[in-house]
């Protein structure tokens, strides 16, 4: 028998079934539990899961299927954190009185090695391989928040980056930077056709989005003088299904109103999808004692987007456009005002 040190005092270590347990000598009274460490949605083993049981100073390890054993006091209940890279840690209370093999199943974190990215080599890497750092917001993360706008999912998502806006566009900053060293792309392909100029946030909708992928720090190798900033590319999502469609309302104070709607079919390899977002609103002034300006001004703003496609194991062809009108107008002082 070995011993190690663990809290300052000397703990028996054994091996139990492939998993290596440290137990507490305090604890006379224990039994062993039978387990598994799986994913919740594929429902395959975990590896190397690691185990500790909470207050008692000891743990155990899974083996490569993902069983383990633990010692688990008798007569009294038992408090389990089960860790893994790429999974959310999970914490449950096992009562002493429960009989059978325990199953845990394990949550993939937001942060996936696994997850293909483009944007940092212009090539399919998953996040462990590319050599930039590269940031991923999935889609998950937007369903669960219901962002208004793409500026509000920019500015919750990324630390540093600030938004100003003006009657041409939102302009950018971060780190020091402006518009001219910040690269914004949807789907690889440049927002703005005007490098440095102000870029209009309203034509995009927050509901047809696979990932957004970030990179801090230059870029410029890869993507010009533009990118010396940052680089976020806004990855669209194509239709899964023979057919679907969904749409979103949103009406508040102002008549503010936020309207998605989209229609999808699939078919082989090919792929049609057709989007419509409307936003608009009345506008609203927080200073009425200065009735020459309105903190937000009247705004109504319309896209229609429609996308071919055509994809198999080694091509892929995607044909899109878009139609877009709409604007801002003067507050009701200012267009009373004017000759």
């Amino acid at each position: 028998m070995k011993i190690t040190i663990t809290n300052n005092k000397l703990v028996p270590f054994e091996k139990i079934a492939e998993g290596v347990v440290f137990k507490d000598p305090t604890v006379e009274d224990y039994y062993i539990k039978t387990a598994s460490v799986v994913d919740e949605n594929t429902g395959d083993g975990i590896p190397l899961a690691t185990i500790s049981v909470t207050g008692l100073g000891w743990g155990t390890v899974c083996d490569m299927k993902g069983y383990f054993k633990v010692e688990v006091p008798v007569n009294q209940p038992a408090e389990l954190t089960v860790r893994s890279v790429g999974y959310e840690t999970k914490t449950l209370v096992l009562e002493s009185d429960v009989t059978g093999n325990l199953v845990v199943r394990l949550k993939k974190s937001l942060l996936n090695l696994d997850e293909v990215t483009v944007t940092g080599t212009r090539t399919e890497k998953t996040v462990a391989e590319t050599p930039v750092m590269t940031r991923i917001v999935p889609s998950e993360v937007l369903q669960r928040n219901d962002f208004e706008s793409m500026i509000d999912v920019l500015e919750y998502n990324i630390p540093g980056l600030r938004f100003n806006t003006d009657p041409r566009g939102n302009n950018i900053q971060v780190q020091g930077l402006e518009n001219s060293y910040i690269l914004i792309l949807v789907d690889g392909e440049r927002l703005s056709t005007t490098p440095g100029g102000p870029i209009d946030f309203d034509r995009l909708t927050t509901a047809n989005i696979k990932k957004i992928e970030v990179l801090k720090g230059a870029a410029s190798a890869l993507y010009g003088s533009s990118a010396m900033g940052m680089v976020i590319n806004i990855i669209t999502d194509i239709p899964k299904r023979p057919l679907e469609g969904w749409a979103k309302v949103r009406y508040g104070k102002y008549n503010d109103l936020q309207l998605d709607a989209g229609v999808g079919m699939k078919y082989k390899g090919f792929y049609a999808q057709t989007l419509f977002n409307r936003t608009s609103s009345d506008g609203y002034d927080l200073t009425p004692e200065t009735p020459e300006s309105f903190t937000e001004n009247p705004s109504h703003h319309m896209t229609i987007e429609e996308k071919l496609g055509w994809n198999n194991q080694y091509s892929r062809i995607t044909v899109k456009g878009s139609l877009y009108w709409g604007g801002k107008s003067l507050g009701k002082y200012c267009a009373d005002t004017l000759p």
